[in-house]
């Protein structure tokens, strides 16, 4: 029987945590200076030194990443789609919906930004929902 091996070397205060996707790649949830976590992609097994990973979503102070889900539909990409609910006063930069976008865009997903109880009070209604 083989030994567990850890993915990345361990180090004091790091998490991380490892989803794997069709023995192509790996998403990594890593708190690695981003105390609120960013993820990152591996093309392989052997590719596992954090520092050269690809970053898929960058650590944002004002978001905490509390997991990865994904579907599974054979060898396509998985698509992922996000609901971002925000205050109606709250910042809401370019380069973090740029950032969002792109994350949508790799994962073939949409996004919608909800701003403030009076977009919650609409978005209740199916009919103002596009597909």
């Amino acid at each position: 029987m083989l030994e567990p091996k850890p993915f990345i070397e361990r180090n004091t205060n790091h998490l991380y945590y490892l989803e794997h996707l069709h023995n192509e790649s790996f998403f990594v949830r890593s708190n690695l200076d981003a105390p609120n976590f960013k993820i990152l992609k591996s093309n392989s097994f052997d590719d596992n030194d954090i520092s050269n990973l690809q970053t898929i979503v960058s650590h944002d102070e004002s978001i905490f990443i509390s997991d990865i889900l994904y579907t599974n539909k054979g060898s396509e990409k998985p698509s992922v789609n996000v609901i971002l609910f925000l205050a109606g006063d709250e910042e809401m930069r370019k380069e973090w919906e740029d950032q969002l976008d792109d994350y949508t865009d790799f994962f073939r997903g949409k996004y919608r930004i909800i701003r403030g109880l009076d977009e919650i009070s609409e978005a209740r209604s199916s009919s103002n929902t596009q597909n």
